[in-house]
């Protein structure tokens, strides 16, 4: 496993022109008018399978190194925001552009995942010093049974054994609501059956994103549930948690 990592830092005072290779990508987008202009991504599909599909965003470079990020979390606790969030940093898009990137758009009705099997984002940006590589996974504790969370583990690892596949991770980030944090068999059973599948040194890379957290500090509700979520996986049951 490598070690993990920080986002580079960038000067404020930055020019807020778009690059030419964003502007080859905004092209071909769909574009939502506001205050806020929104811009539905067309990804170049690489593999569209049952279980797994993979696309790329950004020109392909393989001269710089590669960071693999896995997201899981419930439906609804706001995963998909956080990755297009994700991206739109690498694409170096800033509160001065008035811009939102999103890959998938995002309706107001998110009571079902949107993500439908797990995908692959490959993201590539000249301003960035990385690839970024992201695993979204169907938010898992929907209507549509277990059935479906199972097909979630059979697909990572497909994407984990296959030679042209993903042979490392550098994170893997459990989003839950802050305000709805509570633990329930089958919320157990799929994080039991994700996390087999890695090797026992997988507890330093793992990460709590906390969404729809209004106060700085954590509360007690949360730290209960990820004692008796997470102690298998975490040493010292010691958690790095992000307050988003």
């Amino acid at each position: 496993m490598a070690d993990s990592w920080s986002l580079p830092k960038r000067s404020v005072n930055m020019d807020i022109s778009l690059g030419s290779e964003l502007n080859e990508i905004l092209k071909n987008s769909k574009s939502i008018s506001g205050p806020t202009t929104k811009y539905i991504l067309t990804p170049t599909v690489l593999t569209d399978g049952d279980l797994l599909r993979k696309e790329r965003i950004g020109p392909q470079n393989e001269g710089k190194p590669n960071k693999v990020i896995l997201m899981l979390g419930e439906t609804g606790t706001g995963k998909s925001t956080l990755i297009n969030a994700m991206i739109n940093y690498i694409m170096g898009i800033r509160w001065e552009h008035k811009l939102w990137l999103e890959v998938t758009e995002i309706p107001e009705d998110q009571t079902q995942s949107q993500t439908k099997v797990v995908t692959v984002y490959e993201v590539s940006a000249q301003s960035s010093p990385f690839l970024l590589t992201v695993i979204d996974t169907p938010g898992f504790g929907d209507t549509e049974g277990f059935d479906k969370d199972r097909r979630v583990s059979e697909a990572l690892q497909q994407l984990f054994r296959s030679d042209d596949g993903i042979h490392e991770i550098h994170a893997i980030c459990i989003v839950l609501n802050a305000t709805d944090v509570r633990l329930h068999e089958r919320k157990r059973y799929i994080l039991d059956e994700i996390l087999s599948l890695f090797g026992k040194d997988i507890d330093k890379h793992i990460l709590l994103l906390l969404t729809h957290q209004e106060k700085q500090k954590l509360p007690k509700k949360i730290l209960n549930y990820c004692k008796e979520s997470f102690v298998k996986y975490v040493k010292n049951n010691e958690h790095v948690c992000f307050l988003v």
